[in-house]
């Protein structure tokens, strides 16, 4: 409602209510509709609790049902918290990644498929 009416504050005030109640079982909830509302610093919060309880809550219902763009993100987090070189990497590659596409003008590159044909392989 904040978002659509443009009322800073009252999205200010409801994203600190929402830190209060996040939870470890809460927040693949959470994350999923700050992703929707483009409630950035909330949507950092919410993968950090995720991350911190990744064996409570990685491998949850909650975060399989996110959408795959969520759910490639949320692992790339992850991954960045277990290297950090990863994300010195990714910083000066110029990928900055910082979230959901919606709303930005940057266009992330595409994966690429790899094929492996294991018929071809000589034994």
């Amino acid at each position: 409602m904040a978002e659509e009416y443009l009322v800073d504050r009252l999205k200010a005030m409801c994203e600190v209510q929402l830190r209060k109640m996040l939870t470890p079982r809460n927040a693949p909830i959470i994350l999923y509709h700050t992703d929707l509302l483009n409630a950035e610093a909330l949507k950092d919060h919410c993968f950090g609790i995720i991350i911190e309880n990744y064996g409570e809550t990685l491998y949850g219902e909650q975060v399989k049902s996110l959408p795959k763009p969520l759910i490639l993100e949320l692992l790339q987090r992850f991954a960045e918290s277990r290297n950090p070189n990863l994300k010195k990497r990714r910083s000066r590659d110029g990928d900055d990644s910082s979230g959901s596409t919606r709303g930005s003008t940057k266009r992330r590159a595409p994966y690429r498929k790899v094929r492996f044909d294991v018929a071809a392989d000589p034994i």
